[in-house]
């Protein structure tokens, strides 16, 4: 039988939140918003006042504010907790040492809460992420500073009660991270990501080809035959024809940006295209620079677009 979870917290003298997950299969009977229950085993414990530390599940609903375990103001599910190989969207710069590349795909349910002073939709702007690394020290996680999709909702900006939204959080990961947190912060209520078991790695560039096996059957090395005496042969040599030079045409202008696109704006940009980015890949426009920076250009949206 699944994992079924369902906690408690509080959030002010007179308003008690519930965090809870569960499969969106299954159901359970309601369990007093006071405590935190497992299904698979006895234990009971009680969640008012302290930190609650719940365990995240990629493909598993977990919520808060709950009245029941179907009743929650707030229901969220990470649908993809994904290692990138390399950034799916626009490439802002090269991956910062010692870290790795992780994408973070969570569905957002809200509806009006019971509880006078808590918003739903405040969720996605109070919820943080965050690394535990291997010494215990809990590393914020913000906005991965080398891959950024502007066609994506970002987390971290609030909702509106209500709506159901698809948020996208790219992070870089220190490379000694065992879990990855998701924090409320107005209720100090925790869901914590096991990456040992939660974490989809895709990367194949370990995964390299092995030569293949030599064949039983391979012909014998013939010895070298000796060389023929080289004869001289006269070439008539032909008179030197005048190529007409073609005119070049002037390169145009590279225009584009190279910083994010929220706080950039599209000026000439000084630099020497090398090749535009994979459109099955990349985003449109994604630029590679001969200095090996890459950005953003009205060159390569052009062209990956026709």
């Amino acid at each position: 039988m699944k994992a079924k979870y369902f906690a408690g917290v509080v959030i002010a003298l007179t308003m008690v939140l519930a965090g809870c997950s569960q499969p969106q299969t299954d159901t359970l009977a309601e369990t007093p918003a006071a405590e935190a229950t497992t299904k698979e085993t006895t234990s009971t414990s009680s969640s008012q006042n302290t930190r609650e530390t719940i365990e995240g599940k990629v493909g598993v609903q977990h919520g808060m504010d709950c009245e029941n375990e179907d009743d929650c103001s707030v229901h969220f599910e990470v649908e993809e907790l994904t290692q990138l190989d390399e950034c799916d969207a626009f490439l802002m710069e090269e991956q910062p040492e010692e870290t790795y590349l992780v994408k973070a795909t969570v569905r957002v349910i809200t509806k009006e809460s019971t509880q006078e002073y808590f918003n739903p939709g405040n969720f996605p702007a109070t919820a943080d992420w965050s690394a535990l690394t291997s010494d215990g020290v809990n590393t914020a996680l913000r906005s991965s500073a080398s891959c950024y999709d502007t066609d994506a909702q970002p987390w971290g900006n609030p909702m509106k009660t209500g709506d159901t939204e698809i948020r996208t959080h790219y992070m870089d990961v220190p490379e000694d991270a065992t879990a990855l947190r998701l924090t409320e912060t107005s209720s100090d209520t925790r869901w914590e990501f096991d990456l040992a078991t939660e974490l989809d790695k895709t990367s194949t560039s370990n995964g390299a080809p092995s030569a293949p096996e030599p064949t039983q059957n391979a012909a014998v090395e013939q010895p070298a035959m000796p060389a023929a005496p080289a004869q001289e042969t006269l070439v008539q040599e032909s008179p030197v024809q005048a190529v007409p030079v073609e005119q070049t045409p002037a390169t145009p202008p590279v225009r584009g940006l190279t910083g994010a696109p929220s706080v950039s704006e599209i000026t000439e940009l000084d630099k020497t295209i090398s090749h535009c980015g994979d459109p099955s890949k990349h985003q449109t426009g994604t630029t590679f620079f001969t200095d090996g920076t890459s950005g953003w250009t009205e060159n390569c949206s052009a062209q990956m677009l026709g």
